[in-house]
């Protein structure tokens, strides 16, 4: 596993994708103009040849913070990890986010849809362009102002690059338009936004831990968790206890998680109302 950053025919992927259905399929853009994007057709050939460069590629120049896995049913709907390992000044430091994605039938002609899923069931927004019910805000996909797609040039590479860059920073609070020119008057808001985004990276990516639908991914994130998510964000969040009053219970119960990875079991990773214990008393923190 380590140092692949692409799988394809991944069993399984396509059964819990956000973009399985056609009504799904289609572009919300910025203006609230929808339009479709897949028909009964398919992937053109022409579509498919371009994906499979594509894909080639990444295979050799995707950056190693993002893992890309595809489906074997359908060389559309993809999901892709992003994990942020660099900076520990970085408030996503040490976290996993997944996301989904679909390639249009007709791409590059139309730009991929994208939705974030590591949202703790929809109540977490980690960023200003990251919604809590799954949408993206980036120009590239028409949500958000900027350079837009461009089917002549843009690609995947660019988009996966974009969201991990421009999205992952090190103040998100200053991605909200009209607070990028007021750092400084701002500077005590974006610390409190920093803190909370890494107290949610715990519960949220334990969350991400007990529910992946597939082997590969499975197997993929318990390694990540266990070698590198939680060791990292562990000596953080105990030096951090006294100072903003994290409950000690909870912090025990995360820990415990990690050195006791049979409590959390595949059963309970297999059902969708399932609920580690983890991750409810993680919670609190």
């Amino acid at each position: 596993v380590e140092g692949q950053r692409v799988y394809l025919n991944v069993p399984n992927l396509l059964k819990h994708h956000n973009f399985r259905s056609k009504e799904a399929q289609s572009v919300v853009s910025s203006s609230g103009k929808r339009r479709a994007s897949s028909s009964s057709m398919g992937l053109l050939a022409s579509a498919k040849a371009q994906l499979m460069r594509e894909l080639r590629f990444l295979r050799q120049e995707l950056l190693p913070q993002i893992t890309l896995f595809v489906a074997d049913e359908s060389l559309q709907h993809m999901v892709f990890t992003v994990a942020v390992d660099e900076t520990p000044d970085n408030p996503y430091y040490g976290g996993l986010f997944v996301f989904h994605l679909f390639v249009p039938d007709d791409y590059p002609a139309q730009h991929p849809l994208v939705r974030f899923v590591t949202t703790r069931q929809n109540t977490v927004r980690f960023n200003p362009n990251l919604y809590a019910d799954g949408k993206v805000c980036l120009s590239l996909l028409g949500t958000w102002s900027g350079p837009s797609w461009q089917p002549e040039t843009s690609s995947l590479q660019q988009l996966l690059t974009s969201i991990y860059f421009l999205i992952f920073t090190e103040e998100p609070f200053f991605n909200e338009p009209g607070y990028e020119t007021n750092r400084a008057k701002y500077a005590k808001e974006s610390a409190q936004y920093s803190l909370d985004v890494r107290r949610h990276v715990v519960t949220a990516s334990l969350e991400v831990y007990a529910r992946q639908p597939c082997a590969i991914l499975g197997t993929w994130t318990r390694e990540f968790m266990t070698q590198r998510h939680w060791p990292r964000l562990r000596d953080w969040f105990y030096a951090q206890k006294k100072t903003y009053g994290y409950p000690t219970a909870a912090l025990e119960a995360i820990d415990a998680a990690w050195w006791r990875p049979d409590e959390v079991t595949v059963a309970a990773a297999a059902r969708d109302d399932a609920k580690p214990a983890a991750v409810a008393a993680a919670a609190d923190v």
